[in-house]
């Protein structure tokens, strides 16, 4: 649990305010999966989040906005409701601009509308945030592919392959770079 909440609130200096955001976010989360599973929510969670609450002045209702955000924007993703999930992305990256997952989720809206420079400047700032992210890197290799810009999806996949560590990652990157690389003696 420690682990997770280390990543969710990461490394960089945070706001007092965004990390109380992310932590309430990961309890909120915790709770109701095991709602879910209707298993027994121990009472030293409640205790956590209110004590978290209490110190950051943060609502319970806040939280559960942010969270409920972020779902009603994947849902709206799953029904490819693009200009839904946007608005929903865009308040809860508002929220919280130092989480990862809801600048991707807005880079493959942005892919899907076709708003390539958008959908790029959003993936830059998830390898910014965390640079381990393979499929960010991945995702703007691809995008750079679609603009035919093969020299920067070349570059990029280089980064990634720099930064893969299992080896069916670096296997499958190795193979990219090695397209790539015959794309841009290729002039295409």
């Amino acid at each position: 649990m420690i682990r997770a909440v280390k990543k969710l609130v990461g490394t960089e200096k945070r706001t007092r305010q965004a990390e109380s955001c992310a932590i309430i976010v990961f309890l909120i989360q915790l709770e109701q999966d095991a709602m879910r599973k209707g298993t027994h929510i121990p009472k030293f969670l409640h205790v956590i989040v209110l004590s978290v609450l209490v110190l950051t002045s943060w609502s319970v209702a806040a939280a559960q906005n942010h969270l409920q955000n972020l779902d009603q924007a994947l849902f709206a993703m799953s029904l490819q409701k693009w200009d839904r999930a946007l608005e929903l992305l865009n308040k809860v990256i508002a929220t919280d601009p130092k989480l990862v997952g809801p600048y991707y989720s807005r880079a493959i809206v942005y892919s899907k509308k076709g708003e390539y420079d958008k959908s790029i400047e959003d993936l830059k700032k998830v390898v910014q945030l965390n640079p381990d992210h393979l499929e960010a890197y991945g995702l703007l290799g691809v995008v750079y592919e679609i603009k035919r810009d093969y020299g920067s999806a070349l570059k990029v996949y280089k980064s990634a392959l720099a930064t893969a560590k299992d080896p069916a990652s670096k296997r499958a990157l190795e193979k990219w770079v090695a397209d790539m690389e015959q794309k841009v003696k290729q002039g295409r």
